[in-house]
């Protein structure tokens, strides 16, 4: 893990305002799995004496003007209680006015973050019901409130709710697709958290994709200049991209008909004039129509299945081409009744409580809906798909996935995912968010236990539980690790 992630001051306030609702819990042996509720008790209006304690006699004063010296005072203790009607969890006990009375039926905001982080960021408040309860109807639970979590760099979100998002005491998480490389070399961002962005790391510069100033290029930038621009280990005219430019061009050979009649097929890209009628290649009309060349402005090999062209000459164009037929642009609509199909990430769920694990509701990772007013409008050969929280991008739709799973979004491809098996919360630390995951599928040596890991969301073999951040549970008897 990267050296640079640390807990925000902010999140151990929090963690400290639910009673020690995580790892401490575990570790303590406290009752339950996320610890018993604390309570306040407000001292008595008339104070009572102290019970009397035997004591050695008291030394005599020094002198008779010295007066005795009167004993230290008891330490004053101050407790907190909720103010009711204020929607605040004043005593910091994880509950918003509890003791207060209301009327049946009736709701009121609430926020169960630290004071001052309401309204920062992403924090905001949720709602609780008042329900009956006996005699007297009380406040229920405090649900859908965004509370402050670990700051997470370069996401440009306050997520610790502090008024200051991507502080580098933060955590770094990576994208999940390994060394920066590509377009990931120019987009700001320290993608595979090693301290280094974009074009100052050396994965960028070696990869020809990315074309960094002073690094390897996409091609060989020229055909004379005596270096290996692209890095493939040859240089100018021994470069196979260099074949054509005029600096290595061979002498124009003299014309000798091959004998094989009109130019087709393979030797319309040989550079001779094999039928020597004076042109060359795909500059003679045989070439042109000759699907097997597939000479530029001539028959192609294969349909382009979206221009309205014919484009292999068989008096077939686009979908009415059956090699058209598994193309997107001919594949039956994903939303048949209308709307745009939207493929969209399940939303963030939290709750004030203590890591735990639920069974999940086996549905996709990803589902996707016909939306008439989609996020983003994509053209018919493409969906709208949630890249990340908030933003969408046009991409081509997801092929057919094996039973039992469903498409789903993943860095920067589709992948067919397992449905969602288990509901995994987190505890105070990492934010009380409650997340989708698959059951875990690894098999761990002594010492080590399956971990659900927060930067990658995936299973882990790592040691069991040790590093004050994860909880021990249970899945199918067996134990698990997840974040607390």
């Amino acid at each position: 893990m990267d050296s640079r992630r640390r807990v925000s001051p902010s999140l151990v306030v929090v963690a400290l305002a639910v009673g020690l609702a995580g790892c401490a819990a575990q570790i303590s042996g406290a009752e339950g799995e996320h610890g018993a509720p604390s309570t306040a008790t407000t001292p008595s209006a008339t104070p009572t004496a102290p019970p009397a304690t035997p004591s050695a006699p008291s030394t005599p004063p020094a002198s008779p003007s010295e007066p005795p010296t009167a004993p230290p005072a008891a330490p004053m203790t101050t407790v907190r209680a909720d103010l009711c009607g204020n929607g605040s969890d004043d005593d910091a006990d994880g509950e918003v006015d509890e003791g207060c009375g209301c009327t049946v039926g009736t709701q009121q905001s609430c926020y169960l973050g630290p004071p001052g982080t309401h309204g920062v960021g992403p924090c905001r408040s949720g709602l609780q019901d008042c329900v009956p309860n006996g005699e007297f109807p009380s406040w229920g639970a405090c649900t859908g409130s965004v509370l402050p979590h670990v700051e997470i760099i370069e996401n440009g979100i306050d997520d610790d709710c502090d008024g200051t998002s991507d502080e580098a005491d933060g955590i770094c998480i990576s994208d999940g697709l390994g060394q920066e490389m590509g377009a990931r070399c120019h987009d700001g961002r320290d993608s595979d958290c090693d301290g280094l962005r974009d074009c100052d790391d050396p994965s960028c510069l070696l990869d020809t994709a990315a074309a960094c100033p002073g690094g390897c290029q996409p091609t060989e930038t020229t055909c004379t200049g005596g270096t290996d621009d692209d890095c493939d280990g040859a240089i100018d005219c021994d470069d196979a991209e260099c074949v054509g430019d005029a600096a290595c061009a061979p002498p124009p050979p003299t014309c000798t008909p091959d004998g094989r009649g009109a130019e087709t097929g393979a030797r319309c890209h040989d550079a001779d004039d094999n039928d020597c009628n004076g042109l060359r290649n795909c500059d003679d009309p045989s070439c042109l129509a000759d699907p097997a060349a597939a000479c530029p402005g001539g028959c192609q090999p294969v349909e382009s299945c979206s221009n309205g062209g014919d484009d292999d000459c068989d008096g077939l164009a686009d979908c009415a081409d059956p090699s058209c037929g598994s193309d997107a642009a001919c594949r039956p609509p994903l939303c048949p009744g209308g709307g745009s199909p939207v493929f969209r990430r399940r939303p963030p769920m939290t709750e004030a409580a203590g890591s735990y694990i639920a069974p999940g509701d086996n549905g996709p990772m990803m589902p996707m809906t016909c939306e008439p007013a989609p996020p983003i409008a994509c053209d018919r050969t493409s969906v709208a798909v949630e890249t990340a929280p908030g933003s969408f991008a046009c991409v081509a739709p997801p092929g057919d996935c094996p039973a039992g799973t469903s498409p789903e979004w993943v860095g920067s491809a589709w992948a067919c995912s397992p449905p969602c098996e288990l509901f995994i919360h987190y505890g105070a630390i990492f934010g009380f968010a409650t997340v989708c995951a698959p059951r875990p599928s690894i098999t761990c040596g002594f010492g080590l236990a399956p971990t659900f890991v927060y930067e990658t969301s995936t299973w882990e073999c790592r040691p069991m539980c040790d590093n004050g951040l994860y909880d021990i549970h249970y899945v199918d008897g067996g134990v698990v690790c997840i974040p607390c």
